[in-house]
């Protein structure tokens, strides 16, 4: 129900695929920076959208319907934000 503190946190698998994706790179600043950020639809749960960063790949080779596989990276003193890799297949 929205608004409500009525919660559970269920685990789902770290897999899913791209439902939508944009490429931005050059941002002000760093013009070599290229982030290709995602909306990804979870394996388990494809009501569910998380958005992060594909990493590791080739912004011509990233469709909309590819598999990710979902990773958590260390960024400082115990926080961490997902992110994306592309399955082979």
């Amino acid at each position: 129900m929205c608004r409500s503190d009525q919660v559970e946190w269920v685990p789902v698998a770290r897999r899913g695929h791209i439902y939508s994706y944009t490429v931005m790179s050059g941002v002000p600043g760093r013009r070599d920076l290229l982030i290709i950020p995602v909306v990804v639809a979870l394996q388990d749960a494809p009501q569910l959208r998380l958005i992060m960063d594909v990493v590791d790949a080739d912004p011509v080779d990233v469709r909309i319907g590819d598999e990710l596989s979902i990773e958590f990276m260390t960024i400082a003193d115990g926080w961490s934000y997902p992110v994306a890799r592309r399955v082979a297949g």
